[in-house]
């Protein structure tokens, strides 16, 4: 049977946001609701689309906490070299890689890389989630207002109910100027849960080496009790 600390993982991690889109890094703090604030979906949609065109590396912190206090944790890494990208976040690794997707999880006994099939094209892949994230933003009744928020900033609030908000109930994105990288991402998912995935240091020079999917157990989750 799974021990106590397995389900308790698995409880915690469950609808974890991915990050292909990933994705999920944060800001710390709440942002007020600004109902009238201009539409800043075009900006954020291109600053979006340089995001997934930059090349570079990512060391970054991922956390989420959960309405009782329980938080889970794991140190984080994206590199991105179009169209190869990677990331490698609570023990597993996923990404594309030599035009194949990969799916790496840690299992009991050691490491196990699911067949990876091929992925779209990079150009095919970029336009199709520019259109996904257009959506949400049009129409009359759209599921998301934008707002610049400073800093490189946008935060997502949401204005139409569905089941399962693709960005939660709220979500603030922050871009690197210089590279372009989506250096945080703040999620608040319905029901009080909340992810945060924060840039610790990020670098423009990537190398063949950030795309192994050697198991590095400096990845794995670890769980921070209530105080």
């Amino acid at each position: 049977m799974p021990s106590r600390r397995t389900l308790l993982l698995a409880g915690l991690a469950g609808g974890v946001v991915g990050i292909g889109l990933a994705a999920v890094l944060v800001v710390a703090g709440v942002l007020e609701r600004s109902p009238g604030s201009v539409d800043a979906s075009p900006a954020f949609l291109g600053a979006y689309e340089r995001s997934r065109r930059a090349t570079f590396a990512m060391d970054a912190a991922f956390s989420r906490t959960m309405p009782d206090g329980r938080r889970l944790e794991s140190a984080a890494f994206v590199a991105q070299r179009p169209p190869d990208s990677i990331r490698r976040q609570l023990g597993g690794v996923r990404g594309v890689v030599g035009g194949r997707r990969l799916n790496c999880s840690t299992a009991a006994g050691g490491d196990h890389c699911g067949p990876g099939g091929p992925a779209p094209p990079f150009e095919e892949a970029i336009v199709r989630e520019l259109a996904i994230l257009r959506s949400y933003f049009a129409g009359e009744a759209p599921l998301y207002a934008v707002r610049a928020a400073g800093d490189g900033c946008f935060e997502l609030d949401q204005r139409r109910a569905v089941i399962e908000p693709p960005y939660g109930e709220r979500a603030v994105m922050c871009f690197d100027p210089s590279t372009g990288a989506m250096r945080a991402l703040e999620v608040r998912h319905p029901g009080g849960v909340t992810d945060r995935l924060e840039a610790v240091t990020i670098r423009t020079e990537v190398s063949d080496a950030d795309f192994t999917t050697t198991r590095d157990g400096a990845y794995d989750p670890t769980i921070v009790p209530t105080s």
